[in-house]
């Protein structure tokens, strides 16, 4: 174990270059954070089985870091959450490792069986990261990412009620939903972005955390007036 100022490291590409990492470090310099020396090594390790098992599925975990670290930015989050709320939504899908690319992009709905297996990747990730969670940082992280899938209204992949969500998990639901509908899918085209708002506003309260909701609709009307 050692003690370093925490660094963000932003998996995503541009064009055919491949920028695997970007060091977020002026952020997050201020907290000091006690992790394994091997962290950085082991979350770059999964990183690179899942570019190579489903780059979309690595792309999108890229995409919604980003929006994840804007949202919890947005927030007011503590530098602390924020670097927690990054890393969490960088690894929300690594579980999908282990579900089958045939799955992953089928072109039609899944059956219910497929979307069983499909489930099931959240509590992959957890196994998957498992190696880093004695430590406090990943803990909360893990706790993310198994459920990343439920819903204010308790009707997600675990059931559980709102209250017993993790809250990094709601922020993670909002920037997961946002990316994926925005994004060309094997069986249709991304959608704009009003149709994606439309979404949000019509399931706040009920699929969505309607505090999260709002600060990223305020936030998104403040960047198209700035453009």
């Amino acid at each position: 174990m050692r003690h370093f100022r925490v660094v963000f490291y932003l998996y995503f590409l541009i064009g055919s270059v491949d920028k695997s990492l970007m060091k977020l470090s002026s952020l997050f310099k201020a907290h000091p954070v006690e992790v394994p020396n091997s962290a950085e090594k082991f979350i770059d390790q999964l990183m690179g089985q899942l570019k190579i098992h489903d780059i979309g599925t690595y792309e999108h975990c890229g995409r919604v870091s980003t929006l994840c670290l804007d949202l919890a930015t947005n927030l007011e989050l503590s530098l602390l959450e924020q670097a927690q709320c990054a890393y969490a939504g960088l690894l929300h899908d690594v579980g999908k490792i282990k579900v089958p690319t045939s799955v992953i992009n089928k072109p039609s709905k899944l059956t219910s069986e497929e979307f069983e297996i499909m489930k099931n990747h959240t509590v992959y990730g957890v196994e998957m990261i498992a190696p880093l969670t004695d430590n406090l940082f990943f803990k909360k992280i893990s706790d993310a990412i198994l459920y990343h899938h439920e819903r204010i209204d308790g009707k997600g992949y675990h059931g559980i009620p709102s209250d017993k969500i993790p809250y990094l998990s709601k922020i993670i639901l909002v920037a997961d939903t946002v990316d994926a509908m925005g994004q060309d899918r094997a069986y249709r085209k991304g959608l704009p972005m009003n149709v994606i708002i439309d979404e949000l506003i019509n399931c706040s309260g009920t699929q969505f955390d309607a505090h999260i909701v709002n600060v990223y609709l305020e936030s998104t009307s403040r960047k198209q007036k700035a453009a």
